[in-house]
């Protein structure tokens, strides 16, 4: 029996109905393609809205996805974002985000305790903690990767980069576009989007609306039930008012709700795709937010504000901690968490006109307050004496931030520039805990308040050797504010320190004069002091995040596209990060991890894609993607230790303005492999198997 609908299934699945209505009555409108040929369309030194301009010419290390690439490749998650970008990884959890870990360089998150090392904008509202993105992906137009700390050209520290993404915004010509996608286990999208004006050259609206579900990939043998079954709604509102042309005014509203069954986890010892387990698992989750943008623009500077609010529930995700069938249904080991976490932001910037010379300039303040409630309950055998123990823990973390950020760039030639940085951060984080059990004895409250005070610089030198050709060199530092765990005793242990990195990297960006050939390559060197390392303690139920005193990471990447002919698109990327600590040891009697690999980071990652597209709207795509080695512990253990793999993926059809007709297909190899490994619980999230599917869009 499916749960009741929340008010956010409601208002996605209105959105939904209603989108589907107008398209069918939208004026007809010619469609843009902005490919991945056109690469210097996005990205960045000046902050142009939500968008950055001009990677290409630009001393930092990023990557571009146009509107043709994300739709003609599928693209549709932040986890297929890892596919077409060197050094980026999502570890996923299974369960929508809760318990993702997203890396840049060797840079993580921890799965529940620490900030985001990498940041995600969208339409420039940040969202909070990785736990609490959306992973999905709907009506976008752009999105831009940003490797490396970006703490002095964004509101919310990034200490690893920033994943930017740009929807599609509505023009002076009604729009409209229906597609429904069918593929293998039942997984169905439906989507719908319609914009347009309400007053031409002044009043704008967008509107849209998808639903998608999927049977389960898993076969619980006890049960007999494939228990990992999705489902999910999303929508959309968009309006933008300009009632002169110095003054632009947006509001933007989403909603999202999952109903799930259990997470897409496994033991590591079962055969592939197989569960033995007792407990049915659910998996339930609502989100909504608004933002709103004022923009206002004069000839000697441009002001931004930018209020946001999120509020993201999880109740309740519901699992078994041992995914077999012991001991008998209703009893035995299983784990019930309920969690929520509400942001509040408002960044505000002023910066030059855009295009201004010499100095291009931007300076912002950033405030946020963010508060997250969790109620989690753990059932578990203790094998002496011989008993199942009830361990319940609620807590409540409070974060609250200001910044001040600002970049400058000054052309001391042509040829010859220079950019400074700096950001000054304040957070003070909180926790109120208590913990208790049916046996064991009681724990004290836990009340802890901390101020974190850090700081973050950049000093960039490029030097443009032709109109083509660019080189750069870069020195800076970044940080990730400390916190508290929820799950540690005693409480003196709950605290952790802020991390601290020292970044250097060197770059070439080099595009032919016919601009049909682009090559960027850069190798960087990072020291970081007190890596946030999040680990569960042995013989204890306490998890919690650790300080590792140092690790070092050294790397290098390269992105490489060409169009050859009309049509022909070939792109390949490679990253390979070499990360280790330097000093660490879990305790003072504890083993040395030094030279052991932190957890999340592969040793590389690389793809190669060919596309052709023919000018009567026939094309096809190919693409292989390959992820080096990955440890999931610091012992690096064998049973946490994903061994290399490659997945081949393939689409072809047609598309034109009218719409599209795609036939793909996922994992063609059918490699089983996992996307990643549960360290504490000996499971393991299997990637999709082989997968083939047909998506039909109509636009008007």
């Amino acid at each position: 029996m499916k749960p009741p609908l929340t008010t956010s299934h409601h208002i996605a699945l209105a959105a939904l109905a209603l989108t589907g209505a107008l398209t069918a009555s939208a004026a007809p409108a010619p469609v843009t393609d902005k490919g991945v040929a056109r690469l210097e369309q996005v990205v960045v030194q000046e902050r142009k809205g939500s968008v950055l301009t001009d990677l290409q010419r630009t001393a930092i290390s990023g990557t571009a996805i146009g509107d043709e690439q994300i739709r003609l490749s599928g693209l549709d998650s932040l986890q297929d974002l890892s596919h077409y970008t060197p050094n980026l990884s999502l570890s996923t959890s299974g369960g929508r985000s809760f318990g993702d870990n997203l890396a840049i360089r060797g840079l993580a998150n921890s799965a529940f305790f620490s900030d985001s090392s990498v940041v995600v904008y969208v339409d420039d509202a940040p969202f909070g903690d990785v736990f609490s993105f959306v992973p999905e992906l709907y009506e976008v137009e752009s999105i831009e990767i940003l490797r490396g700390a970006q703490g002095t050209l964004f509101g919310k520290n990034s200490e690893a980069g920033v994943i930017n993404i740009t929807t599609r915004k509505p023009t002076n010509a009604t729009s409209g576009e229906v597609s429904h996608s069918y593929a293998k286990f039942g997984e169905e999208t439906t989507r719908a989007g319609v914009m347009g004006p309400l007053i031409k050259g002044q009043l704008y609206y967008g509107l849209s609306g998808a639903y998608s579900v999927r049977d389960g990939l898993l076969s619980n043998s006890f049960l007999g039930n494939a228990p990992d079954q999705r489902q999910g709604w999303n929508g959309r509102f968009f309006t933008r008012w300009t009632p002169s042309e110095a003054w632009t005014i947006s509001f933007e509203a989403t909603a999202s709700a999952s109903s799930d069954g259990a997470p897409r986890t496994q033991s590591l010892s079962a055969r592939e795709y197989s569960v033995d387990s007792n407990v049915p698992g659910r998996l339930e989750t609502d989100n909504n937010s608004q933002s709103v943008r004022i923009v206002h623009t004069t000839p000697t500077f441009t002001v931004t504000s930018i209020t946001t609010r999120r509020d993201w529930t999880l109740d309740p995700l519901n699992f078994d901690l041992d995914l077999t069938r012991f001991p008998a249904p209703g009893s035995g080991n299983f784990a019930l968490i309920k969690q929520d976490q509400e942001q509040w932001s408002e960044e505000l910037r002023l910066q030059s006109p855009f295009g201004s010379k010499p100095w291009k300039w931007l300076g912002g303040l950033y405030l946020s307050s963010t508060k997250a409630h969790g109620d989690n309950t753990r059932n578990f055998y203790v094998p002496f004496p011989g008993f199942f123990e009830t361990q319940r823990t609620v807590h409540t973390q409070k974060a609250d931030n200001v910044a001040a950020f600002g970049n400058a760039t000054y052309a001391v030639s042509d040829k010859l520039g220079v950019t400074v940085g700096l950001r000054l951060d304040h957070t003070h984080k909180s926790l109120e805990r208590t913990k208790s059990a049916l046996f064991s004895p009681p724990t004290l409250p836990l009340s802890k308040g901390q101020d974190f005070f850090n700081l973050g610089t950049n000093l960039t030198v490029d030097y443009r050797i032709s109109d083509t050709l660019l080189v750069y060199g870069l020195t800076g530092s970044g940080f990730k504010a400390g916190g508290y765990s929820a799950f540690i005793d005693p409480p003196t242990s709950a605290k952790f320190d802020s991390e601290h990195v020292w970044t250097n990297e060197v770059g070439v960006k080099a595009t032919s004069a016919d601009k049909k050939l682009t090559v960027n390559a850069a190798v960087f060197y990072y020291y970081i002091w007190d890596y946030q390392v999040e680990r569960s303690l042995p013989f204890s139920t306490d998890y919690a995040v650790f300080n590792a005193p140092a690790a070092r990471s050294l790397g290098a990447e390269i992105e490489v596209h060409a169009r050859p002919l009309d049509g022909l698109d070939l792109s390949a990327s490679l990253g390979t990060t070499q990360l280790e600590f330097r000093r660490f040891r879990a305790g003072a009697a504890g083993p040395d991890f030094k030279g052991n690999t932190p957890p999340f980071v592969p040793a590389f990652n690389a793809s190669v894609a060919a596309q052709y597209k023919h000018a009567t709207g026939f094309f096809g795509r190919v693409e292989v993607i390959a992820v080096g080695e990955t440890h999931f512990d610091e012992e690096n253990s064998a049973l946490y230790r994903e061994p290399s793999y490659t997945s081949l993926n393939a689409r072809i059809g047609y598309e034109s303005a009218r719409g599209g007709l795609h036939f793909f297909g996922r994992n063609l190899k059918d490699d089983f492999h996992y996307e990643k490994r549960v360290a504490g619980l000996a499971a393991g999230v299997p990637a999709a198997p082989f997968t083939v599917g047909v998506m039909g869009t109509l636009r008007f």
